[in-house]
């Protein structure tokens, strides 16, 4: 018997679809067609998460951390739209973050969801991968804003 190996992705069918659909799917197989063929498989594709789908700007070790259950974002933190101080606004929101005593990860993935506007742009016109670091979050968002964000 010949193996070959096939990636597939589905999504359940509809109860209407199903009964005109030339596909049936059981739990490890596929069968299709007249007469029937039937393709047996095993599945070996590990859960993976929305995060590895979306391209983002911060390293593994920041986009991989699991934030603490029950972790909420605090309700204190204020948008930043890139037209004030960023230097001001990283300090209020370190300092919110300090309060909370959260960890430097959930800093960097908390401070990306108050950016709006030229902020947001900014933000999503990052290098894939290149924020390790709420530091050099920051640094990179002053910098950037030295020549206009």
């Amino acid at each position: 018997m010949e193996r070959i190996n096939v990636a597939v992705r589905a999504r359940p069918l509809s109860p209407e679809d199903a009964k005109t659909s030339p596909w049936r799917i059981t739990n490890n197989s596929i069968v299709f067609g007249t007469p029937p063929i039937k393709f047996d498989f095993g599945i070996v594709e590990t859960e993976r998460s929305v995060r590895d789908l979306v391209a983002s700007p911060f390293t593994a070790r920041i986009r991989d951390y699991d934030m603490p259950d029950g972790l909420k974002v605090p309700t204190n933190l204020r948008t930043y739209d890139g037209t004030t101080d960023p230097d001001d606004y990283l300090t209020i929101f370190m300092g919110t973050m300090d309060v909370h005593k959260l960890p430097e990860p959930a800093w960097c993935r908390f401070f990306h969801i108050t950016l709006c506007g030229a902020a947001r742009f900014w933000y999503d016109n990052l290098s894939s991968g290149s924020i390790n670091s709420f530091h050099s979050f920051g640094t990179t968002l002053i910098s950037d804003d030295e020549e206009a964000i």
